[in-house]
């Protein structure tokens, strides 16, 4: 045979070899494309399912908080309510004492002392609330996850 056909067929052979190993080649690369796009539509479909479950949490946490204000804006309006018929009273109490007996003013001042001793209690009681709540409130945000990049 002639060195040339030999040589030709060789070349031809590897050529053929190439396009063959290329397309195997191409088709590895589409499988991993392939793989590779499912698994972000995955990821996607789990991150907007996370986001949509955290975006109903944080709605129904501040329907709750709105619910909570506004019950504590009736408690605030009775209690405001409560005070004035308080002030009305010992407004009227104070016009009254100077003309009133002595057994009376005396009774007067004990109902005024045990009463100051309820609301002084009822305050410090507030206040430990208030304050185990300031407590809790910084210790959940101290203690909230964050990532790194909301640091």
């Amino acid at each position: 045979m002639n060195p040339y056909v030999i040589g030709g067929v060789a070349v031809a052979a590897f050529s053929a070899g190439f396009m063959v190993n290329g397309w195997r080649l191409n088709a590895q690369i589409s499988e991993i494309e392939a793989d590779n796009s499912k698994a972000v539509a995955e990821a996607t479909a789990k991150a907007m399912d996370e986001s949509t479950r955290m975006q109903r949490k944080k709605d129904d946490a501040l329907k709750q908080a709105q619910q909570a204000a506004l019950a504590n804006a009736r408690s605030a309006d009775a209690a405001r309510a409560e005070r004035d018929g308080l002030r009305d009273q010992l407004d009227t109490a104070a016009s009254n004492l100077p003309g009133a007996t002595c057994a009376a003013a005396r009774d007067y001042g004990a109902t005024a002392t045990a009463i100051l001793g309820e609301c002084g209690a009822a305050l410090e009681d507030l206040a430990r609330k208030a304050d185990g709540h300031a407590l809790d409130a910084r210790t959940l945000i101290q203690s909230w996850p964050t990532t790194e990049s909301s640091k």
